[in-house]
């Protein structure tokens, strides 16, 4: 087998498993295969390791993906089996006890097995209790009629009096319509006990900050697991609780179970931390700065519970500035005029502070038209006008926003119209961004052809017509009767009848035009001269 990968397959190599996607319809993704199927022969009912290698390691521009369909990992379906208990909800272990609530066995047939046909299995019981005498009894053969797709049984663990302790049901089920007719055996093992270990529950003390939610989960074990719960204060009745108080309080929880179980309680104090408001100041406070300096900047935190944390540093338009923790190397290179800290204490409380810099650099000032109107592939030079701040400046130019150039000038020809960006940056960190809309013209196309030209039926017409004007790299397209009869500059044509040829032109800017010419044979009439008449007269004289 050969590994799938993008130089393996391709638009160009294996291309009937590729599907080119360039315009990302549909799926974000630029291309990607068409449904592939791996396939391996298996024996029934045994148990199998999938493995899928997938790797992304050659490159940081494209993506690899790999798609599995939902339920494509086909086998031969069995019998399921579920065990539910009107007692024990708060477990999940398949419990059945002796004299406390009853349980429903559901057998569910799979839904690739054809519903309309009659389905049985086929049950031994193992393990230590009894079948029928430590529970319900329960078939050794369950139907399933045709359309039905499950079957229910309510189950009753008996009271013996015996301390027996935890006892294993185990079902062997032969499901006969697994592995097309050859049957496959699956098990299903649940557990009847006297009863359960005492109720136990927890309580535990906690701390919060000032107006944090904290949730409570009680540690509970033990009991049937039909659990009631009763919250005080606040009269609330479940499992888990949110509290939010604004004084340290204590909360009260009552459980209680069925079948007898003595009712348990517990308390949970809940700590409330009060501590000074949390704040942070940017020591140097409001600055001024000359040209390329630089400077530390320091913030000190007060208040809060004195576990601090994310640090962040920003310019007045949200830009990260790249601190560390307190500090900030700032330099006028940023081009920020407002200096901005935060910073988060253990609560999860933020404090600000901002400081203004005014920067004393003379201002950096570009002039450009910034509409221009170009003809359409015609080379033009935009040469922006810079002064101000300090030299030398730099250049970068982009054309709807992808770089292009980095000269002072900027030289380009376009089809369509574009938006330039010419973005100047001085010695000083200063940058000036203007964009330019630059509009394409495209001129008409001009076509000089003759009227008419007229010779005879044999005569070849060399028609040469005159283009001028529009934006060049023209095509031409000669008809005649609706059928193209030529696709070059000029046309010689030769007809025994009239004629009328249009010419159609375009240009490499979708400029088009079009222009007519009649062609009319003439033939001259056709002369026969036999000469002077000649008298004869009969060779005897008669």
């Amino acid at each position: 087998p050969m590994p799938v990968t993008i130089s393996s397959t391709n638009d160009q190599i294996n291309s009937e498993f590729y599907i080119d996607n360039a315009s990302n319809d549909g799926i974000f993704i630029d291309g990607y295969t068409v449904t592939l199927v791996a396939e391996h022969a298996v024996e029934c009912g045994g148990l199998y390791h999938i493995k899928l290698a997938i790797g992304d390691g050659s490159d940081t521009a494209l993506e690899s993906i790999v798609v599995l369909e939902q339920g494509s990992f086909e086998s031969n379906a069995v019998v399921e089996v579920s065990l539910s208990t009107d007692v024990g909800v708060f477990y999940e272990d398949a419990v059945i006890y002796e004299d406390c609530g009853l349980a429903t066995m559901t057998f569910t047939r799979p839904i690739e097995t054809i519903i309309e046909v009659e389905e049985m299995v086929i049950i031994s019981y193992l393990g230590e209790a009894t079948n029928g005498v430590d529970f319900t009894q329960i078939p050794d053969t369950v139907v399933f009629p045709p359309f039905e797709t499950e079957v229910t049984f309510t189950i009753d663990a008996f009271l013996d009096g015996l301390a027996e302790g935890p006892e294993t049901v185990i079902m062997e089920i032969l499901n006969l319509a697994a592995c097309n007719g050859g049957g496959l055996t699956t098990y299903f093992e649940f557990i009847i006990d006297d009863f359960p270990d005492p109720l136990v529950l927890e309580g535990y003390d906690s701390e919060i900050c000032a107006g944090d939610t904290l949730t409570i989960t009680p540690i509970i074990s033990g009991g049937y697991g039909n659990f009631d719960f009763d919250w005080s204060p606040g009269d609330m009745d479940t499992y888990e609780v949110d509290v939010s108080p604004d004084l340290t309080t204590t909360y009260f929880l009552t459980v209680s179970d069925t079948c007898g179980i003595p009712d348990v309680s517990a308390q949970f104090e809940v700590e409330v931390q009060e501590f000074p408001e949390l704040s942070v100041t940017i020591d140097q406070g409001d600055i001024e700065m000359s040209c390329g300096e630089s400077v530390n900047l320091t913030a000190t935190v007060t208040g809060g519970d004195g576990m601090y944390s994310d640090w962040y540093w920003y310019a007045q338009d949200g830009t990260n500035l790249w601190g560390w923790e307190n500090t900030l190397w700032f330099s006028t290179w940023t081009g920020a005029t407002e200096v901005w800290v935060d910073v988060e204490d253990g609560c999860g409380f933020v404090a600000s502070d901002m400081i203004n810099v005014t920067l004393d650099i003379p201002a950096l000032i570009v002039d450009v038209d910034e509409t221009l109107s170009v003809l359409c592939n015609a080379s033009f030079t935009v040469n922006p006008e810079v002064s101000g701040g300090e030299e030398p400046y730099w250049y970068n130019w982009y054309v709807n926003g992808l770089w292009s150039d980095w000269n002072e000038s900027f030289t380009y020809s376009t089809s369509e119209d574009v938006t330039l960006t010419v973005d100047v940056s001085d010695n000083c960190g200063q940058t000036v961004s203007t964009d330019i809309e630059v509009t394409v013209d495209s001129p008409e196309i001009n076509i000089v052809l003759e009227d008419e030209m007229v010779g005879s039926c044999i005569y070849l017409f060399e028609i040469e017509p005159d283009v001028t004007d529009g934006s060049g790299g023209f095509t031409y397209q000669w008809v005649l009767d609706g059928d193209i009869i030529g696709s070059s500059a000029s046309l010689d044509f030769q007809s025994d009848i009239d004629a009328l040829i249009q010419l159609n032109v375009n240009d490499q800017c979708g400029q088009s035009a079009a222009d007519q010419i009649q062609i009319t044979i003439e033939n001259p009439p056709l002369v026969i001269d036999l000469g002077e008449d000649i008298d004869a007269s009969c060779i005897d004289n008669t």
